[in-house]
């Protein structure tokens, strides 16, 4: 032990820290597949800020049809026939070594402006390793991150405005991006939350996504979130305009609108999925409320199961008073 005697200065003050470490971009994730077309580099980009963020499959599916956006429209305008989705532009470049030259330099750009706004522009998880990665392959490129003019017909400005046009695009789509895709809807399951340590489960509705009380959570990539009851991901997600799909008069989704689920109670056709009475194994009840006690010791291969169930999951279409996508994982 050190002991000073008398006292300190009264200008003394505390050295400062040194600063935090820049992230730094793991050299199989710069440029993972450089032998192929420049599309799919980006998406090793896109992919790889996925696999850093917490898992929210709405997001994440946005981002990646927005990045084929991006790219799909800073290669239309060279092109004589087809047509850009979101940019109402067209260039022509006679030469076709040049054109495709332009055309990997403004898809670079367009790409390079979404991906930065919606990951480390918006902070998800992991974002300062994506921006490190994100520059580091520009540098790949041979491209500075940093040449942000729009102005002009060289392709770094339309790669540069074709990426803030699909930003400015989607920004009002029903996503509430500006807010982190927070929830709009204020959607809350009429089932009390699962006690996971605790035997039994009681809901209201078999129908319905129970959420779980977990001591300890992780998410399927390793990022440990925080104990206690478990949010619902996307509730608003419903509300978001799609890209492929339109609404037919009375409010339904065109063509691909199954109509209200099918109650569970009437639901004989339903199985246990072999997976899912494996990993309900043991003496656990299983309760919900206006339905008979039941146990997953001894259950035979086949049991009919009130509600839909896909390996490990249950998805249920709801409607328009409920989201889109039920999921209990």
């Amino acid at each position: 032990m050190i002991v000073r005697q008398g006292a300190l200065p009264v200008t003394w003050t505390a050295p400062t820290p040194p600063p935090p470490a820049e992230a730094a971009c793991p050299a199989d994730a710069v440029d993972p597949a450089p032998g192929s077309s420049i599309a799919r580099r980006w998406n090793e980009q896109i992919l790889g800020a996925i696999r850093r963020d917490v898992p929210r499959p709405g997001v994440h599916a946005r981002n990646l049809f927005h990045l084929s956006v991006a790219m799909w429209d800073a290669w239309a305008i060279y092109d004589e026939i087809a047509d850009p989705m979101v940019v109402d532009a067209r260039v022509v470049v006679a030469d076709p070594a040049a054109r495709e030259a332009a055309r990997e330099v403004a898809l670079s750009y367009a790409a390079y402006r979404v991906l930065a706004h919606r990951y480390p522009g918006l902070a998800q998880t992991g974002s300062d390793v994506t921006a490190a990665c994100l520059d580091d392959f520009m540098g790949v490129l041979g491209l500075d991150a940093d040449d942000d003019h729009a102005v002009g017909d060289d392709p770094v400005a339309i790669g540069n405005r074709v990426g803030a046009t699909v930003i400015a695009a989607f920004a009002d789509d029903g996503a509430n991006e500006a807010n982190n895709y927070a929830d709009t809807t204020s959607w809350r399951s009429v089932n009390a939350p699962l006690v996971v340590d605790r035997p039994g489960a009681d809901c209201t509705d078999p129908d319905v996504w129970q959420p779980l009380n977990l001591a300890a959570a992780e998410t399927q990539n390793g990022i440990v979130l925080d104990a206690g009851v478990q949010g619902y991901i996307g509730a608003q997600w419903g509300i978001v305009t799609p890209f492929a799909l339109g609404r037919a008069p009375d409010g339904a989704w065109s063509r691909v609108d199954p109509g209200a689920p099918t109650p569970g109670s009437a639901s004989a056709s339903r199985i246990w999925s072999p997976s899912l009475r494996r990993a309900l194994a043991g003496p656990r009840p299983l309760r919900c409320a206006g339905g008979s006690m039941a146990t997953t010791q001894g259950l035979p291969e086949r049991v009919p199961l009130p509600w839909p169930v896909r390996t490990a999951s249950v998805r249920s279409l709801r409607g328009p008073d409920q989201p889109g996508l039920l999921a209990l994982l």
